[in-house]
């Protein structure tokens, strides 16, 4: 089969249409699984803003010497979540935390 325009801009095509399915599954499933995980925990959730909120607890964990309710850890396991899933997005494939430094 000989190689033209047109077919490339139908493989382009059909490519993106797999990686936009690919892409809506991926969120669907995501967002079933919290949904599942919010119905099986009773979570508190507070009405405040969140960036809000992880700043006064830092600030009272400063003032009273305790631990905040969101630690460096858990801010850098969020980070690394951002990271990895962007690379995979890039890469279209999986990506491990252990792969980002």
């Amino acid at each position: 089969m000989k190689t033209t325009i047109h077919t490339l801009k139908r493989e382009y095509k059909d490519n993106q249409t797999y990686l936009n399915e690919k892409q809506n599954l991926f969120q669907n499933l995501t967002y079933m699984m919290i949904e599942k995980e919010l119905n099986h925990n009773d979570i508190d959730i507070k009405h405040e803003e969140p960036l809000k909120e992880e700043l006064r607890s830092f600030l009272n964990a400063v003032v009273n010497g305790t631990e905040p309710e969101i630690t460096g850890e858990d801010g850098l396991k969020a980070l690394k979540m951002v990271i990895a899933a962007t690379k995979s997005s890039r890469e279209h494939k999986p990506i491990s935390f252990d792969e980002i430094e």
